[in-house]
């Protein structure tokens, strides 16, 4: 199954489609896609037009989108990447003014003024964010829109789906979750943090698996938690390590060879991970003692990375796939103390990432005291060699 992905020439990892705002249900959340996003200052909803504080319009348009205001003009600028800025400048009178904040009729501004397409009647109101399709293609009839009523009700397990401001991104990260049926009541329950390969997001341990990661969390009754690194190939900070040995002449300082701005985006995404997962311990039943961690290729990296520089004993266990990276580059003291467990799985036809971590980074890191086991993955590939090994992945999580 394809992975959602940002737009064309985008560098962020998720980039929302649509934003559904359910008028009968008079609540804060608005839906961005499927992740809920609760908005800081409630809509106002007529006929016409779903009114959003400014604030909101740009954290669900960002980093595109700003207002400014003065004299009792209000001038909104929209520049997605790739595209020349449009301006359009109106009248404040037009908006509402509540608890500080300035309102705006969210399809007319949007619409009129840069081209979004909506739908809107006297249930819901839909709103393009990077779409270029219409709404009405996507939500059909009322039943496509039930899943976002549900959710707001009565949704007590399952998939659940957020979207949380990071001021340092300037973003919304989307991460996604499943809370098995026996953990309504009571906990805290074990977490798997699930991180995504490079050029992907939260919605790669679901769709890679065909959702068969959801029937293993149910059964061993264990909260799936799928982050969203900040951009693509930021491996959740990861990507300062190097993938091999860089040479004598590297930067000891900056071993991957980054750029300013790329080792900004790094430490940006190397704090989502922290910033995400206590949101979700903020919504749900989460053992902040017991959390275990799965990663894929850049996820992998990033799993490393995090064990190195989180709070040592963030993580009980780990289960690697796709790659190692080079020990060379690694604080391995640290990860030999960090309590930490790891099992490293490896497809046997993984091209990309070659057999190197079996023949040479794996030995090398289990000489060097880090608890850390292996197992080949038969037949593996890169992308999804691991998702064949879903038995051993709860079985070594399940070992505590």
């Amino acid at each position: 199954m394809p992975i959602p992905k940002a737009a064309p020439g985008d560098e962020y990892a998720y980039y929302f489609q649509f934003a559904v705002f359910c008028k009968e249900e008079r609540n804060t959340a608005v839906f961005l896609d499927r992740y809920r996003y609760e908005l800081c200052f409630e809509p106002v909803y007529t006929s016409l037009d779903v009114y959003v504080s400014t604030v909101d319009l740009e954290r669900i348009y960002a980093p595109y989108l700003r207002f400014t205001e003065e004299n009792g003009e209000v001038t909104a600028c929209y520049a997605p990447t790739g595209k020349p800025a449009q301006t359009v400048r109106f009248s404040e009178s037009v908006g509402i003014r509540r608890n500080g904040a300035l309102l705006l009729p969210a399809i007319g501004v949007m619409g009129n003024g840069f081209g979004k397409k909506s739908l809107n009647n006297a249930r819901f109101a839909v709103l393009a964010v990077d779409s270029p399709e219409l709404p009405e293609k996507v939500y059909k009839s009322f039943p496509d829109f039930l899943p976002f009523v549900h959710f707001l009700h009565d949704k007590v397990y399952g998939e659940m789906n957020y979207a949380v401001w990071l001021e340092e991104a300037r973003r919304l990260i989307p991460y996604r979750m499943y809370i098995p049926s026996r953990c309504r009541e009571g906990g805290p329950y074990k977490t798997l943090v699930c991180f995504h390969g490079g050029d992907a997001n939260a919605e790669y341990m679901f769709k890679h698996t065909d959702n068969e990661i959801e029937l293993w969390a149910e059964r061993e009754n264990i909260i799936l938690l799928a982050l969203t690194s900040y951009r693509k190939f930021t491996f959740f900070g990861g990507n300062v390590l190097p993938a091999g040995d860089p040479g004598p002449h590297a930067d000891p300082d900056n071993l991957a060879g980054l750029t300013p701005e790329e080792q900004e985006w790094s430490a940006i995404a190397a704090k989502s991970v922290r910033f995400q997962i206590e949101d979700a311990a903020g919504r749900w039943p989460i053992d902040m003692k017991d959390l275990y961690a799965l990663g894929n290729s850049g996820g992998c990296i990033g799993i490393f990375y995090q064990t190195m520089t989180q709070p040592r004993g963030t993580f009980r266990a780990a289960v690697c796939s796709g790659g190692c990276p080079w020990p060379g580059g690694m604080d391995v003291k640290t990860l030999a103390e960090s309590g930490t467990r790891f099992l490293l799985l490896q497809g046997s036809e993984d091209a990309y990432a070659g057999q190197t971590p079996f023949t040479e980074y794996w030995p090398a890191l289990q000489k060097a005291g880090v608890d850390i086991s292996f197992e080949a993955v038969g037949g593996g590939v890169h992308l999804v060699g691991w998702t064949r090994a879903l038995d051993s992945v709860f079985r070594f999580i399940s070992k505590e």
